[in-house]
């Protein structure tokens, strides 16, 4: 068997796991299994673990810039991936060098290949290797973020009493797996907490007390506004230093200064409200693909980008999309929209998009002026043709993973 030598190398690997579509049976015995294996490498760094329906990434991603601003080393854990499949093991804020991390999968390989009993699914053995890495790289913190619920979630197969557990914001998403009211969507999303763990939720829960209840549960804080965060990563930014600060009080932390909180909130994920150039043009990409990620991106938009801005989506539709939900939020901004196509593989072997035509045809019925373009790059370039001064890209954050090195390609960073 060959060694693997490039990222899309690895990525081919772990997609040889990829089940065709999602599945209704969940269960964490697999993992379990492949974990022990292993030598249950997720036992090992302190485990901070993530679940919510909006702002996990973002709040994971600041968790651990407060923690390397401290000076501990860190092994983050998110999913899906923007960049490229080592964005789902990062070390200390980055990727690991190419040769670095097919080296290790290459090691890895070797030994999942050695158990053909065991079929993990694509999540659970990304997420098998992640943990695996911390362990053999001796990360001391784990911040982990969940892929789909909790109870159930293969990152859960960490359950040790020393691990913190964050919740945040919770709204209706993949309902047909989590339940069809809030109180049992909460209700998996708490499945990570276990005997001995602090919990740390969004004040935005607070209607789901009954579900968030116990001596070890503790609400988000609020702190000084970070003037340079969008409007709903204030609210992330409050739930990671609120973990950081028990953290620090737990493990003997150091207080950090102003000039590393700030390095920290600059700390935020790939496809959350980033900002581009392209000439006279700004770009916005921001993987808002659920009302709730959507209000709160339309929330945080200054009023000027609202009144002179086109906007370039692509969505999934399914019950954690709610399509039919988000365009009456695109409807009242009075916005002219393009709608294209994309296609990807991650944890699933294909990952498609509802078909321009079709999402364009829905988004007229909405009330919303809007074309089609299958083409993703010829959809972009129709959008920089145009007289807006702003291009607000929006949606499926595997849209956003397809289309973000097409903009960079023609881009500055601003």
């Amino acid at each position: 068997m060959n060694a693997i030598q490039t990222y899309t190398d690895a990525e081919r690997f772990f997609l040889l796991y990829a089940p065709a579509d999602m599945h209704k049976e969940y269960s964490l015995s697999l993992i379990t299994e492949l974990m022990k294996r292993l030598g249950n490498p997720h036992k090992k760094p302190y485990v901070v673990h993530v679940a919510g329906t909006s702002g996990k990434t973002s709040t994971a991603y600041l968790i651990r810039a407060l923690l390397h601003e401290a000076g501990v080393s860190t092994g983050l854990l998110v999913s899906p991936h923007i960049e490229n499949i080592a964005e789902r093991a990062q070390i200390n804020g980055t990727l690991l060098p190419e040769a670095d991390y097919c080296r290790y999968v290459t090691e890895f390989r070797a030994l999942v290949t050695q158990w053909p009993d065991l079929k993990p699914s694509y999540f659970e053995l990304t997420t098998a290797f992640a943990y695996w890495l911390f362990a053999k790289l001796g990360v001391r913190y784990a911040v982990v973020e969940t892929g789909m619920g909790g109870l159930l979630d293969a990152s859960n197969v960490a359950q040790q009493p020393n691990k913190l557990c964050v919740i945040t914001p919770i709204g209706y998403d993949h309902m047909q797996f989590l339940g069809d009211t809030l109180e049992k969507i909460a209700t998996q999303k708490a499945g990570i907490i276990h005997r001995g763990n602090q919990a740390f939720v969004s004040t935005k829960n607070r209607q789901l007390t009954s579900v968030f209840k116990g001596s070890h549960i503790q609400w988000q804080r609020t702190y000084p506004r970070v003037d340079f965060l969008p409007e709903y990563q204030q609210e992330n930014w409050n739930l990671a230093r609120t973990v950081y600060d028990a953290l620090a009080l737990r493990d003997s932390l150091p207080e950090l200064s102003e000039e590393q909180l700030v390095r920290a909130a600059h700390m935020t994920p790939p496809g959350r409200y980033e900002t581009y150039n392209i000439g006279e043009k700004t770009i916005i990409l921001d993987g808002a693909h659920n009302p709730q990620k959507l209000e709160a991106l339309i929330q945080s938009l200054p009023a000027s980008v609202s009144a002179n801005s086109v906007w370039l989506i692509g969505f999934t539709d399914g019950h954690d999309t709610r399509l039919n939900d988000c365009l009456p939020q695109i409807a009242k901004l009075k916005v002219p929209v393009v709608c294209t196509d994309y296609q990807v593989g991650q944890d699933f072997s294909h990952r498609r998009g509802t078909p321009s035509h079709e999402l364009a045809a829905r988004c007229q019925d909405a009330g919303i002026e809007a074309i089609a373009e299958t083409d993703m790059e010829n959809a972009l370039t129709h959008v920089l043709k145009r007289s807006e001064t702003t291009i607000v890209v929006t949606g499926s954050l595997y849209l956003l993973s397809c289309i973000r090195p097409l903009i960079i390609a023609r881009s500055v960073v601003k």
